[in-house]
Formats: structure tokens, sequence, C-alpha cells
């Protein structure tokens, strides 16, 4: 479907110091191919209102339970926009303001969201390619946030990669989007209801937090990477912080 840049809407990286992917991967990680895209195992991705809202961190929750569900052979059901609406609201985004993404991962694991919890959830350094690569492989996609400078809005309008442009790098934001695989050429990943590849020299300058996600259905559907993972451990140190 054709899409244009809609909002962003993700407010300051909080940090959950005290927790890092490294502390609770056990072995047995797959080692992933030299490129993979999860994207392609889902038809469509909706645009989740994030085109009228700054709700981008909500809009990302919807994206990546629709490859959790494609990954263990099932289809994730689309809310309703009113849904993710009252979703957004009651976690405190506004017309003004986004969300912090620590807190909706928070919120998502306590509380739960479309019917979903999040089993638990964990930070990964977004420049140690190489556990990055091998999580997003491991676990079907990852939670992510970034600056966005005023070309990316341009080059997704273009159907372009977003690539670093000296001459255009204006911020004008946070925006969350959902990696769903790499390759030599770059990341892919899910905004605005469309993919779109993101060059590795943009990452390596904009990418700020990146974030494992655990959700339920995978714990229910005995999805094999969540035993290389210290789970119980992990729910643990969520708990406490």
């Amino acid at each position: 479907m054709e899409r244009q840049a809609g909002k962003l809407g993700r407010e300051k990286a909080r940090h959950l110091l005290g927790t890092r992917y490294g502390d609770y991967v056990k072995s047995g990680m797959p080692v992933p191919p030299e490129a993979f895209d999860y994207a392609k195992n889902v038809s469509s991705y909706p645009m989740a209102l994030n085109d009228a809202i700054s709700d981008c961190t909500i809009a990302g929750a919807v994206h990546f339970l629709q490859l959790c569900y494609a990954e263990v052979g099932e289809t994730f059901t689309y809310p309703g926009d009113e849904a993710v609406k009252a979703q957004f609201e009651s976690l405190g985004g506004t017309d003004q303001t986004g969300l912090v993404v620590a807190d909706v991962l928070q919120s998502w694991r306590n509380s739960g969201m479309f019917g979903n919890k999040l089993t638990a959830f964990v930070e990964i350094d977004p420049q140690d390619t190489k556990t990055l690569t091998q999580a997003c492989y491991a676990f079907g996609g990852i939670y992510t946030g970034v600056h966005m400078p005023a070309n990316a809005i341009t080059q997704f309008n273009d159907h372009l990669p977003w690539s670093v442009d000296p001459n255009n790098d204006g911020l004008v934001g946070g925006h969350c989007i959902i990696v769903s695989g790499m390759g030599p050429d770059g990341i892919n990943a899910i905004t605005w209801g469309n993919e779109v590849l993101i060059k590795w020299d943009w990452w390596a300058k904009y990418a700020e937090e990146t974030w494992v996600l655990i959700p339920e259905v995978y714990v229910e559907a005995n999805h094999g990477p969540i035993y290389s993972i210290d789970v119980v451990g992990l729910e643990k140190d969520l708990a406490a912080l």
C-alpha cells in the first residue's frame, strides 16, 4: 500500500539500568544468515493512526505483534483505530506529546496491550550490530527508537532508503520503528505502514535505543529462542525496577 510519512512521537529515551541483553543469554542462539527480513511474512501493516497522532510507540507495538504472530503461524488482528487511540491516551499521550519507549514497555508487560502481554523485554546497545542481528533473527524483530533528521521524511515519501545527507541533518524529533531484518545493504524496518531500508551509516548516527521483546505468545507457543534466554531471571529483575 502506498504510504506517506506520518507523525513521530517518541520522547527522550529512558534506559533501564541493570538489565542488559548479554547478561541473560545462555546458549543455543540461532546463527543468522547473511540477510533476512521477517516483514514479508505479513501481508500489510496498518498506519494505526500514526498519520494523525504522535502514537508511533503504539503503532510500533501493533507492527511488532503482527510479526510475532506470523512467527508462530498465527495472525494478529488489528484492534482498530479507536482501540489504538484509547491505548495511546491511557498511557499519557496527547496531541502535543508522545510516549517514552521504556514506559510503554513497562505498561505492556504489567497491564497488557490489545489482549497481549510481554513476558519480558531487555535492552541492546544499538551499535552492537552482531548482537542486534542475532537477537532480531531469533526473536523476529526489534522494537527501536531513533532520532529523525528531516531528510528521512523526504526519503520515505520518495521511496528511498534512509541514508545520511550532511546537507539536511536537522533533527525533527524522535521516532519508534520496528526492525524486521538485516543484511549487507542495511536494516529493514517498518514504520507508517510501510517497509523502509535503513543504510548502516544512518543507523550508526541516529539509532538511540533497541529492545528485545519476549511476548507471551512466544511462551505459549514454546517458541524455540525463549529457551536461550534466562527469562525467569529477566522477569525478576524487571519486577525489581
